[in-house]
Formats: C-alpha cells, sequence, structure tokens
C-alpha cells in the first residue's frame, strides 16, 4: 500500500514540474522577435526559416524536437530550414508573434511556420497537425514535413 501511494506521488510530481525525457529547447527568456529577425538576415536564398511554436512541459513539443535530432527528418530539415524553437509558456508568452506568423497556438502546440527569407508566412499549421506528436510516429512526422517540401 505504501510503495503504491509512493509511486503514485511520483507520478503527480513528474507530471506537475514536467519531468519527462527529451530536449527542452524552448527558452522563455529568449527574445524570440530579435532571433528572427537575425536569422532572416542571415538566411541563405535556399532555405526557410521552420518556427517550431511550444513549450517545454508539452510532452508533445518535446518529442517534436527530439524527433528534429533523428534521421531521415534531422537531413530534410539541415538541407531545407534553419529552426527557431519559440516558448508559448501556458499559452502566455510569444502569442502577438504566434498571431503574426497565423500559428494557432491556442488550438494545441507545437505549431509551426514556415517564413521565406522575405519573411513572407509561406505556410501555418493546422491546430492538430502536430499537437498530438507523442502519439505520431517518427515516420508520420517525417511524412508530414517531406510534403511541405
Amino acid at each position: 500500500m505504501l510503495n503504491k501511494l509512493v509511486l503514485m506521488v511520483m507520478v503527480v510530481f513528474m507530471s506537475i514540474t514536467g519531468c519527462a525525457t527529451g530536449p527542452r529547447p524552448f527558452d522563455r527568456q529568449a527574445d524570440s522577435e530579435s532571433m528572427i529577425a537575425t536569422a532572416l538576415e542571415r538566411l541563405s536564398a535556399d532555405k526557410n526559416l521552420l518556427l517550431t511554436f511550444g513549450a517545454n512541459w508539452c510532452s508533445d513539443s518535446r518529442k517534436l524536437a527530439a524527433v528534429y535530432e533523428q534521421q531521415p527528418l534531422a537531413g530534410l530539415l539541415a538541407q531545407n530550414y534553419d529552426l527557431i524553437f519559440i516558448d508559448v509558456g501556458r499559452r502566455d508568452n510569444n502569442m502577438q508573434l504566434a498571431a503574426d506568423y497565423n500559428v494557432p497556438v491556442m488550438g494545441g502546440i507545437p505549431s509551426i511556420a514556415v517564413v521565406s527569407k522575405a519573411g513572407e508566412v509561406k505556410f501555418s499549421s493546422q491546430a492538430t497537425d502536430l499537437n498530438n506528436a507523442e502519439k505520431m510516429s517518427d515516420e508520420d512526422i517525417y511524412t508530414y514535413f517531406e510534403k511541405l517540401q
């Protein structure tokens, strides 16, 4: 009985504190607008900017970030995009930036936008495209991004 109680407390603690494996690339303190401006200035003509809006507490956001690092998606992304991770907190951070890029973070995260060197939004994900990334296979995520080409 005590073991079950301890286990339940640990599970609740881990879910509240966001303890989970995977990368945590969403920096709440980052100046995302400046990061985007700098990235657009440096962006080569043959690439686009991939903005990923999410949060470190979100297991779907962490899953997507982890798959970004794995082949074959890592190669596809490196060839076609420069990446920026934008923290939206609990939908209380960078919300205007998400709106500026037509990213529906209120409907679910992670969400993405593809932006040209000229700053034109070429693609914005729909609210439900990736907000279940944790349950998507790596192959399904790769196929999603492959279709953007």
